[in-house]
C-alpha cells in the first residue's frame, strides 16, 4: 500500500516521484508562484524567470526531501507506516538516493 501517493506503477521514475513526494511538490508550487506574482509588482518578470523559479523550487524540494529520507531511514524502518518507503523497504539504496 502506497503512502498517500497517486502515481501508479513500479518504474524507476515512479519510484523517484514517490521518494520525493512529487505530488506534494506540485501542490506547493503555486505558493512559490505567488512570490513571483508579488515580485512582479516591483519589477517585470519574464517567462524565463518563471521557468527558473519552478526549476529552483522543484530542485530545492527534491534535495530537502531526499536528505530527509536518507537521514531518517533508520526511524522510517521502525515505523510501520513509513517502513514501506523506498530506502527502508530496500527498493532504493542509500547511494542511489544520494545521487538522486
Amino acid at each position: 500500500m502506497a503512502e498517500g501517493q497517486t502515481i501508479a506503477g513500479g518504474s524507476r521514475m515512479v519510484r523517484y516521484a514517490h521518494f520525493v513526494t512529487l505530488p506534494h511538490t506540485v501542490f506547493a508550487l503555486p505558493f512559490a508562484l505567488v512570490g513571483v506574482t508579488l515580485a512582479s509588482y516591483r519589477a517585470p518578470v519574464s517567462y524565463v524567470a518563471i521557468g527558473w523559479v519552478v526549476l529552483a523550487f522543484t530542485a530545492a524540494r527534491f534535495a530537502a526531501m531526499g536528505f530527509n529520507r536518507i537521514v531518517d531511514r533508520a526511524y522510517d524502518a521502525k515505523n510501520p507506516r513509513t517502513a514501506i518507503r523506498e530506502i527502508p523497504s530496500g527498493t532504493m539504496g542509500v547511494k542511489e538516493a544520494k545521487l538522486l
